[in-house]
């Protein structure tokens, strides 16, 4: 989405810098719509710069998750505490199987 309107943003300019070029420097566009296409863009990078925030904010919250599921996990190991077996411990162990 955000591709989309930085496409949309880039070709309105190239659109509107090509037509400025043309009929020897004069546009073809009345200045209003010259303006009117300046603002869209303005509006759409404004949006662009919202949606990239948004999503940084997700990441740090994705993050946060994440960082809060290792805490788990290295308590559930913690309280695993695998057994040593020692080598007279391996022997008696075999011997009564």
């Amino acid at each position: 989405m955000a591709n989309l309107i930085f496409l949309r943003s880039y070709f309105s300019e190239v659109a509107v810098e090509r037509i400025k070029a043309t009929n020897h420097g004069k546009s073809y566009l009345p200045e209003v719509a010259v303006e009117q296409i300046e603002v869209t863009n303005l509006i759409s990078l404004k949006l662009q710069w919202s949606k990239l925030n948004i999503d940084l904010i997700s990441l740090k919250l994705q993050w946060s998750r994440l960082k809060i599921d290792i805490i788990s996990l290295k308590l559930q190991w913690s309280r695993l505490k695998p057994q040593v077996l020692y080598p007279k411990d391996v022997v008696e162990w075999n011997e009564a199987n």
